[in-house]
């Protein structure tokens, strides 16, 4: 009688990136641009660019190398429409 094994497991979900990702990739782009920013003496308003372009690059980047494309897109339309959200805010805070 031949002894039966159990078949391999097989997980149904695939891998994520860590909860914090978002916050971890802002704030290394934050951190990446302020001391480019610093060193080059550019204004806030180039430092906010490149944090942010940084940022639109980095996290869908690394989603992409651990998750699948579909994530990284999704992460990538995510960050847009949120970069979209804050310069349609800009003219609103100067009214303040």
């Amino acid at each position: 009688m031949t002894a039966l094994s159990a078949p391999p497991s097989l997980s149904l979900t695939g891998a994520r990136l860590p909860r914090q990702a978002t916050v971890l990739v802002a704030v290394v782009a934050l951190a990446i641009s302020g001391i480019v920013s610093l060193m080059a003496g550019f204004g806030p308003i180039v430092f906010a660019l490149i944090a942010g372009l940084l940022f639109l690059i980095a996290l869908p980047a690394w989603s992409l190398a651990v998750e699948n494309r579909r994530s990284a897109v999704d992460r990538l339309m995510t960050g847009l429409v949120w970069s979209a959200f804050g310069i349609a805010l800009t003219p609103l805070v100067s009214l303040l």
